[in-house]
């Protein structure tokens, strides 16, 4: 886990948010894949999060990535136990479509 002290937030906050917006799409239109996605994030650019889902039964991945103001706002949306849905939500909803048909693939 990092702490970021100029935003007052960490890694797993930024985490969290992207597992409940994940908790919400399972809740909607359910998963293809067996097993609930492994969910990492790196810090390496400056400006950008980079936010792997992986589902390790398929050998299946995707990258996307989350500027710096992103990640605050969900990270703080996340501390006051509120959902941040809109585009974020939209956005980990694609996320999850690419990454079912990446596990579908692998099976193929």
């Amino acid at each position: 886990m990092t702490l970021y002290t100029n935003w007052g937030v960490t890694s797993n906050e930024i985490i969290g948010a992207v597992v409940t917006e994940m908790l919400h799409d399972l809740r909607v239109n359910n998963f293809t894949f067996t097993a609930f996605p492994e969910v990492t994030i790196s810090h390496s650019d400056s400006k950008v999060f980079s936010i792997t889902l992986s589902v390790k039964e398929f050998n299946s991945e995707i990258v996307f990535k989350i500027d710096n103001s992103t990640a605050k706002k969900v990270a703080k949306n996340f501390q006051n136990e509120r959902r941040t849905g809109g585009e974020f939500f939209k956005l980990i909803q694609s996320q999850l479509q690419l990454l079912e048909q990446s596990c579908q693939s692998s099976v193929a």
